[in-house]
């Protein structure tokens, strides 16, 4: 009986000293922003996001096609809807991203508002000196064939 109690006791003990240390846990929503804000945790290796990684590669919460994918419920990104996240880049843009439903101007007059960041544009691109240290640009352009969509990319443009 003692042996019983005491491991109870270890049991609870163990099991709340883990909870007070654990990791906290974070949206999808908030993972896939941070991912794209290069302020998400990544793997050492392969500099994957790690939370966004375990979001998108759940069946039950988004669907794998090719590169991206796409949500399996209505999600939301900065305040606009997600039509699909990815997390390795568009064209030759590497970086997570995420087609939302918005113009460029839209959304980078809402990232300006809520993040304090500053645009440069060219027709329909929009361009942020985001991370100089970490060599990241926030990329903002209109999608080539979803119309009023954009492409969101946190780019890391590397030496």
């Amino acid at each position: 009986m003692k042996t019983i109690l005491r491991s109870i006791i270890l049991t609870l003990f163990i099991g709340n000293a883990y909870a007070q240390t654990a990791a906290p846990v974070i949206t999808k929503e908030k993972a896939i922003e941070t991912a794209i804000l290069w302020t998400a945790e990544r793997d050492a290796s392969t500099w994957s996001p790690v939370a966004m990684s375990k979001y998108v590669n759940d069946g039950a919460l988004f669907e794998k096609q090719g590169n991206f994918y796409k949500p399996k419920q209505k999600l939301v990104i900065f305040g606009y809807e997600a039509l699909y996240v990815g997390m390795i880049g568009v064209e030759n843009v590497t970086g997570p991203n995420a087609t939302l439903k918005g113009t460029p101007k839209q959304i980078a007059a809402t990232l300006t508002k809520e993040y304090g960041l500053k645009f440069n544009t060219s027709e329909d691109e929009w361009v942020c000196d985001y991370n100089e240290k970490l060599k990241v640009k926030l990329v903002i352009i209109a999608h080539p064939s979803i119309k009023n969509t954009s492409i969101l990319i946190g780019a890391y443009l590397g030496e």
